[in-house]
């Protein structure tokens, strides 16, 4: 029997859970009797229905086995966290509690995974899902192609390496990972202190392993609304905009040579250190170029494109600033 986690992390998530849970609990995976899938959910202290709401669903859909966790106010980065030290099987799917996935999402991703044992953090294509409540622009979807990834064709391929950091259009949502990778994450995670995201670091240990993958497929509608933990929004002024920026590329680049100097420390490896070494000396050189003033695109840092003209002046005056 193969075990399958599907791990959620909610918080004041009534206006779109239902949306949700209703293809969570129709998926095609749940047909297959050589698969036990575990919904595994932490509440991050929510003050609305949402605990309500799971637990109506859990009543009313038990091929599922539930696992709901009432927990305290952390932060979506830290519940992720726990979240991953609560899974206990073969493999794990990340879900957000806004999106809708495509019925067969888990399916493919399972017989991708199964069918190239050399992949264990398989991510893929999404379609972008608005609310009509944000006043912002629609990310492209171009953003993959410049990476150097084809288009959506439903075949699979190795991330390159243009894709590490430079620009990141992969979101957690996305993922499936072995428990392999999710054992070494934790290592990482716990090894120095850093704030890293639970994605970011899932990329980062794959792509030092040479095990990251992408699946050209969309699978589920991505929903962008004003109270995503990682929505687009704007801000007051473009000068508030460029100091935000600078500060938290700056954190994040920080964050990042933080997580690489544990993975050379923690492995045994030698081609996984030699990787991370690289994976570290060109960020070393992108955060010197930061703390230095020198001109650099930090804004590719940003999933996607919304707004080039503005996104332009704002690399000419993090340089300034």
């Amino acid at each position: 029997m193969i075990r399958v986690t599907i791990a959620m992390s909610t918080y004041n998530g009534q206006e779109f859970l239902k949306e949700q849970l209703d293809s969570i609990v129709q998926q095609t995976i749940l047909d297959n009797p050589e698969v036990s899938v575990t919904f595994l959910v932490r509440d991050d202290g929510s003050s609305d229905n949402t605990l309500a709401i799971l637990n109506e669903y859990a009543g009313k859909h038990p091929r599922l086995l539930w696992n709901i966790i009432s927990g305290k106010n952390i932060g979506w980065k830290k519940s992720f966290i726990a979240l991953m030290e609560a899974v206990s099987s073969d493999f794990v799917f990340l879900c957000d509690q806004d999106d809708i996935w495509n019925l067969n999402k888990c399916q493919v991703m399972l017989d991708t995974m199964q069918s190239n044992p050399q992949i264990e953090v398989l991510m893929h294509r999404i379609e972008y899902y608005y609310t009509s409540d944000v006043g912002v622009k629609k990310i492209l979807n171009d953003s993959y192609e410049k990476l150097g990834i084809s288009k959506n064709d439903g075949e699979i391929e190795k991330v390159p390496q243009a894709a590490h950091f430079s620009h990141h259009p992969f979101l957690g949502c996305c993922f499936l990972f072995t428990d392999t990778i999710r054992q070494e994450f934790l290592k990482v995670q716990s090894h120095r202190d850093n704030s890293i995201a639970h994605d970011v670091g899932l990329f980062i240990l794959g792509s030092a392993r040479n095990s990251t993958y992408y699946l050209n497929r969309q699978l589920i509608k991505y929903r962008q609304h004003s109270s995503n933990a990682t929505s687009v929004q704007k801000t007051p002024s473009i000068i508030q905009q460029v100091k935000n920026q600078k500060k938290t590329t700056k954190i994040f680049y920080e964050n990042l040579m933080t997580v690489l100097t544990s993975i050379q420390e923690l492995t045994s490896n030698s081609s996984i250190k030699t990787d991370a070494r690289q994976m570290y000396l060109r960020i070393e050189k992108e955060y010197k170029a930061l703390i230095h003033r020198r001109g650099l695109q930090f804004t590719k840092l940003k999933r996607g494109e919304f707004g080039f003209n503005k996104l332009m002046l704002i690399d000419i005056l993090v340089a300034l600033i």
